[in-house]
C-alpha cells in the first residue's frame, strides 16, 4: 500500500486548494519506513526523502514529487517555498492541456467553425499530410505562394526552409501524443515582392476514440495582404484561454 499516496489523497480532501508539502507532513518516518511500498519500491531505489505538488485540475489531482536519495540532505523550508511558488504554473500549464485536449472534441474546433475562420489553418499528420485546410490556407498552396500540397502533403516551396517546417511539423504532431516535448514553433516564409508568410506550428491531437490518439500538428497563420485579425472570442472560445492568453496568441497568430 503506498502510504505517501493515500494521505495524499486525504490532505487533497481536507484541503483542496494548491500547495508544495513536505514528505514528512504527510506521513512520519517511522510509518513510511514500516510500509509496503517503502520495503518494495522505495528503499530498493534508494529514495527516503520527498516532496510533493498537490492541485486539483477539473475533477482531478496533479501530483508532482521529487525525491532525494537517503544519502542527500533532506528537503528544507526553502526548498518547500521554492517549489510552491512554481505549483500554480504547473496548475495551469495542466489546466491549459486538458482545455486543449477537450477542445478538440468539442463542436467549437469542429472543420465548419475552423473553416470560417478569418485565419489560414491546415491540420497535418506527423509526416506533413494534409488532412484538412480550411479555404484561407488553400489559396496559400497555389502556384505563387511559398506554400505546395503536392500529391496531399505541405512542403515549402524554398528548399532551404522545407526542411525547417517538416521537422517543426513532426516535433508538434509527436508532442501532441506525448512522444516529444517540443511545442512546435513559428516560421517565416519569404514571398517575392510580398510580406512573408509566417507560420505557427502547434500540436493538435486528434483523438479516434478514448483508446487511440493521432498525432497531429494545426499551422495556423494571418494573411499578410490582408487587413483581417484573427477573432480574440473565438479563439479564447476553442482553446479556454483567458482574457490575456487571448491577447497574447492572437498577437501572435497576427504579427
Amino acid at each position: 500500500r503506498d502510504v505517501w499516496g493515500s494521505h495524499i489523497l486525504k490532505r487533497v480532501t481536507n484541503k483542496p486548494g494548491p500547495e508544495a508539502v513536505h514528505g514528512l507532513d504527510l506521513v512520519d518516518k517511522s510509518t513510511l519506513h514500516r510500509s509496503e511500498v517503502f520495503s518494495d519500491w522505495y528503499d530498493k531505489v534508494g529514495m527516503s526523502h520527498a516532496m510533493a505538488a498537490l492541485f486539483p485540475v477539473r475533477n482531478d489531482l496533479g501530483v508532482l514529487s521529487i525525491g532525494r536519495p537517503r544519502c542527500a540532505a533532506d528537503f528544507e523550508n526553502d526548498d518547500q517555498s521554492r517549489l510552491a511558488l512554481l505549483v500554480p504554473h504547473f496548475q495551469r500549464a495542466v489546466q491549459i492541456h486538458q482545455q486543449l485536449t477537450i477542445a478538440a472534441q468539442q463542436s467549437a474546433l469542429t472543420y465548419d467553425v475552423l473553416e470560417r475562420l478569418a485565419l489560414g489553418i491546415f491540420v497535418v499528420g506527423v509526416d506533413s499530410r494534409v488532412t484538412f485546410a480550411n479555404s484561407v490556407a488553400r489559396r496559400f498552396v497555389q502556384s505563387d505562394q511559398p506554400l505546395t500540397a503536392s500529391r496531399g502533403y505541405l512542403r515549402a516551396r524554398n528548399t532551404g526552409l522545407a526542411p525547417r517546417l517538416e521537422k517543426l511539423i513532426g516535433d508538434a504532431a509527436l508532442t501532441s501524443v506525448g512522444k516529444s516535448m517540443t511545442a512546435g514553433g513559428f516560421l517565416s516564409l519569404p514571398r517575392p515582392e510580398a510580406p512573408s508568410l509566417t507560420l505557427l506550428v502547434t500540436p493538435y491531437c486528434i483523438c479516434r476514440d478514448e483508446h487511440r490518439m493521432v498525432p497531429t500538428a494545426m499551422i495556423l497563420f494571418v494573411d499578410p495582404d490582408s487587413v483581417t485579425q484573427a477573432p480574440e472570442d473565438l479563439l479564447a472560445q476553442m482553446f479556454g484561454l483567458s482574457p490575456a492568453e487571448t491577447r497574447l496568441v492572437s498577437a501572435l497568430v497576427n504579427g
